[in-house]
Parts: structure tokens; C-alpha cells; sequence
């Protein structure tokens, strides 16, 4: 798992900072616009951080105590 998740990590930090490309110039709009895509751009850039960070470290941990029983061995 570990070494799935490193041969991965660096296409998915390089999409995660795609997609949080496109929101940057959210925050150099004028303020009437600014004030209706800010809050989008915010949510968005940390629910893809939130993403990134579970699956880095929640979901492999996850996954090796599911399957922990259909290993080599089983």
C-alpha cells in the first residue's frame, strides 16, 4: 500500500493544483463579482486539500484493515 500510495501521490498533487488554478483569479475580480466566487473558490480549494490529505493517509490505512484477511496468505 505504501508503495502504491507513493507512485500516486504526485499525479494527484499535480491535479489538485490544477483545479486550484482555475480559482485563483476569483480573487483578483472586482468586488461585486469577487464577493459571489470567493466563497465558491474557498470551498472548493479546501474540500481538494481535505481530498488529497484523506487520501494520503486515511484511505490507505483503511484499506490494509479491511483486507487484512484476503492477503497472500488467505
Amino acid at each position: 500500500m505504501l508503495h502504491a500510495n507513493s507512485i500516486t501521490a504526485v499525479p494527484r498533487l499535480l491535479a489538485l493544483l490544477c483545479i486550484l488554478s482555475v480559482f485563483i483569479p476569483a480573487f483578483l475580480m472586482a468586488e461585486p463579482v469577487r464577493s459571489l466566487f470567493v466563497p465558491l473558490a474557498l470551498a472548493v480549494g479546501f474540500a481538494m486539500v481535505t481530498s488529497y490529505l484523506l487520501s494520503s493517509t486515511l484511505v490507505p490505512v483503511v484499506c490494509v484493515w479491511l483486507l487484512k484477511h484476503h492477503g497472500p496468505e488467505a
